[in-house]
């Protein structure tokens, strides 16, 4: 009978401190862009490991033994669609073996930083993350509002800002060409990587270019910040480079700080007055 009654207490005991102490909240972003929304609509609440940063190339990128460690006790990993079948990332989910682990998959057409996709990213990982913890969800949907709110306002201000650009010709990275789209450019040809620059490219690229009113060669960041610049030297035109992730520069650390840097290239290009998105953080 006392044996019974002690159980019964480390039992009550033992159930009170669990529920003193929430198991911790652990999210596997597969990008910098994934992290920024899971952060903010989180309120910073969870725990995030992002398999890769925001300065290296998304596609590509080895993991390590402390990101089995994460994932071998997270809740959920939300990973674009890109990175689904990717060999680093399938290796860590089948060595970690999380059966409790929920692998959520958001798949979007489009460039996560172009306003229009940013939103529906955002409405998509609000859905997942109300899902997975039903208890934050009142919280997760006023944060949710409120970073809506905030990708609406920049859109309007800065496609106001970007007006007197619209419709000049540019070539561009493919990896900023919806970007660049929805700033509002006439893309006249594209490329791709650094890899995929060969001579032979370039000359083609310039002899049906060469006497056309471009005004820039845009390159992306993470598939190569100079693989664009042989063909502005060529132009003689200006070469920018803009970035698809937030955190590959000190000054880029979220998703609207680096709409703000992206933005303030572009304008670069005229001598149009920029206010910045990044200025009003959201309370």
């Amino acid at each position: 009978m006392k044996r019974w009654l002690f159980l019964l207490v480390v039992s009550f005991f033992s159930g009170s401190v669990l529920a003193q102490s929430p198991v911790e909240f652990k999210v596997i972003a597969g990008t910098s862009l994934v992290e920024d929304i899971v952060r903010d609509l989180t309120d910073g609440k969870a725990k995030i490991l992002t398999l890769v940063s925001g300065a290296s190339c998304p596609g590509h990128g080895d993991m390590k033994a402390t990101d089995a460690v994460f994932a071998a006790d997270a809740q959920l990993a939300i990973l674009p669609l890109f990175q689904k079948n990717l060999l680093p990332i399938r290796n860590l989910f089948a060595t970690v073996n999380n059966g409790d682990m929920h692998i959520e998959i958001v798949d979007l057409s489009g460039n996560w930083m172009a306003p229009p996709v940013q939103r529906d990213a955002v409405m998509h990982i609000s859905r997942i993350l109300m899902a997975a913890r039903p208890a934050w969800a009142a919280n997760i949907e006023e944060k949710t509002q409120k970073r809506l709110q905030r990708v609406n306002e920049a859109e309007r201000m800065l496609q106001r800002q970007l007006r007197p650009l619209h419709n000049k010709p540019i070539i561009a990275a493919k990896m900023q060409a919806d970007f660049l789209g929805w700033a509002g450019f006439s893309i006249v040809a594209t490329y791709g990587g650094s890899e995929e620059m060969t001579p032979s490219a370039i000359v083609e690229i310039v002899d049906k270019n060469r006497g056309r009113p471009i005004i820039a060669v845009i390159d992306n960041m993470q598939s190569g910040a100079e693989a664009g610049r042989p063909l502005a030297e060529e132009l003689k035109v200006p070469h920018l480079v803009l970035s698809n992730f937030p955190g590959s520069s000190l000054v880029a650390a979220d998703y609207f700080s680096l709409l703000d840097e992206n933005i303030k290239s572009l304008l670069s290009l005229s001598n149009t007055h920029h206010e910045s998105v990044a200025a009003g953080r959201a309370h």
